[in-house]
Order: structure tokens, then C-alpha cells, then sequence
């Protein structure tokens, strides 16, 4: 029984890493790109295909990070798609330890690479 309970925590925590990691690098690229934004549309269009399909990319794993892992970092079900979202919830209207771990993803993880990131 407790090997299968390991196998379940293992599985769960290297989901978790390559999510985290994929994510945050997502973002920091999108975080990029917008910045140059102007300068994307005066470039050729298979540029800005890629830059979308990254967009994309980052959208489906901000959305598999929240629903995955910080449902159990958070202890409870997503009201929201997107990982940012949640955590601006909490940062409105919690209080406790998860509005301490909001105000901790906003602080060190998100507004470094932009600003208004956490803006509520």
C-alpha cells in the first residue's frame, strides 16, 4: 500500500517539475515577446506564428500547472483557468497562508518579468 502511495506522490512531483519549469520559461519568452510587440508585427508572418504557437503553448501549461499542482498547493479546486488568475483571487480576497503564498508567487516569480503581472 505505501508503495503505491510513493509511486502516486513520485509521479505527482515530476509532473509538477516539468510543469513549473515549462511554464515559467513559457513565461518569461511570452514576457519577451510582448515587450517587442511592435516590433513582431513589422516582421514576417511566419515570426508571428511562432511567437502565437508559443502563446498557445504557455496558455495549455499554465492551465495543466494550476488545475495540477497548485490545486494541491493551494488545497482546493480551481475556480479559475490560468495559474495568474488564481493567484490575484487570493490576493484580493484571501487571507492566511494563501494569500502569503499568493503575495510569494507575485513577488519573486511573476513581477521580476513584468510589472503588472499581479496588478489587482
Amino acid at each position: 500500500m505505501i508503495d503505491i502511495l510513493l509511486t502516486v506522490v513520485w509521479f505527482w512531483l515530476k509532473g509538477t517539475l516539468f510543469l513549473f519549469l515549462t511554464t515559467f520559461l513559457l513565461y518569461i519568452a511570452i514576457m519577451f515577446i510582448k515587450e517587442k510587440q511592435d516590433v513582431l508585427y513589422a516582421g514576417p508572418g511566419i515570426v508571428r506564428w511562432i511567437c502565437f504557437f508559443f502563446l498557445f503553448l504557455g496558455l495549455v501549461s499554465d492551465t495543466a500547472l494550476n488545475w495540477w499542482s497548485m490545486t494541491v498547493f493551494y488545497l482546493e479546486i480551481p475556480k479559475e483557468f490560468l495559474t495568474t488568475a488564481r493567484v490575484v483571487r487570493h490576493l484580493k480576497t484571501g487571507s492566511g497562508w494563501r494569500y502569503t503564498q499568493s503575495v510569494y508567487w507575485c513577488h519573486y516569480w511573476l513581477t521580476p518579468f513584468d510589472p503588472n503581472h499581479c496588478k489587482y
